[in-house]
């Protein structure tokens, strides 16, 4: 019970303190994040005998093909959350980048609620195996140095 736990507070940090990079509305999808990896976790520990790490990689495979199947409209959707991003990162350091523009401007849901789902299931990975749990926990640090770096300050639930 306890890895499940710590599975979903450290799902809700890393989601928020990358969603806090991309600017406003970072709780819903840190809210989404700490709510999926203890529903999969839970779902994929009542398996009998050894088959949920198996079921794991073929929900990873099914996630990372998500954006092969919906290619363009996954694309604009990356491209218009990337421009926030972008605006938060140079702004510390008045450095001059600018995103790529897409063809057609989309709503950045769908990129974000993918990288939602892929930290979550990264974060349930880590309620299985301690090597993932390891990862996890290396995954959150480097995202809280991340946003120290570029003069960002993560939110304080990000970093508990």
């Amino acid at each position: 019970m306890m890895p499940l736990l710590l599975s979903s507070l450290g799902a809700f940090g890393a989601s928020y303190a990358l969603f806090s990079y991309f600017g406003g509305g970072a709780l819903p999808y840190a809210i989404a994040g700490a709510l999926l990896a203890p529903i999969l976790s839970f779902a994929l520990s009542r398996l009998p005998g050894r088959h949920h790490l198996p079921l794991l990689a073929l929900l990873a495979l099914l996630l990372l093909s998500l954006p092969l199947l919906v290619r363009d409209a996954f694309l604009s959707s990356l491209l218009s959350a990337l421009i926030p991003l972008v605006d938060t990162l140079k702004e510390p350091y008045d450095i001059d980048m600018t995103a790529p523009l897409a063809k057609a401007i989309a709503s950045p849901a769908l990129a974000k609620g993918w990288l939602a789902c892929l930290l979550a299931l990264f974060f349930t990975a880590g309620a299985l195996s301690k090597a993932a749990r390891a990862m996890a926990a290396l995954l959150s640090f480097f995202l809280i140095l991340f946003g120290f770096y570029f003069g960002v300050n993560p939110p304080a639930l990000a970093i508990l």
